[in-house]
């Protein structure tokens, strides 16, 4: 379901968008984009992590700076299992944007342009802490595994 159809009042919305250092390009120039065709206000945190979508809420609450006003905050798609924790610690409303920030205009009710970001679509299928201190042949067996 579109943000915009959510939990509308007369009170503007102001989204708070959370994001590693890895996406915040696109996402600083989606939500520019967006938030100049629809009207919306915004801010962005850039996260010290290079991926957002591998934040747990513990460590999220840790770093989060909501700013005011803010009434809605804007997770990563991948964190759907941190919403609901993260719900239960902060007094504002929390959803999730897509997995892929070429799809949020589609959370707002637009249409997806996805020229100018390339063909290939990525997946995080898993993630190998500290794989820069292991031998090649440790790093392999870990990918295995």
């Amino acid at each position: 379901m579109p943000l915009q159809n959510r939990n509308m009042s007369d009170t503007p919305k102001c989204y708070h968008f959370v994001t590693g250092r890895l996406a915040e390009h696109a996402v600083r120039n989606t939500v520019e984009q967006l938030a100049n065709k629809i009207g919306f206000q915004y801010s962005i945190q850039v996260l010290p992590i290079t991926v957002a979508a591998l934040m747990t809420s513990k460590w999220l609450l840790r770093h989060l700076k909501l700013p005011t006003p803010t009434n809605c905050l804007v997770l990563p798609g991948y964190m759907a299992a941190e919403q609901s924790k993260l719900q239960s610690e902060l007094d504002i409303e929390i959803q999730l944007g897509p997995r892929d920030i070429r799809d949020l205009p589609r959370f707002f009710g637009e249409k997806v342009n996805r020229e100018g970001y390339g063909e290939q679509s990525i997946e995080i299928l898993a993630e190998i802490n500290h794989a820069n201190r292991m031998s090649i042949n440790d790093l392999l067996q870990a990918a295995q595994d």
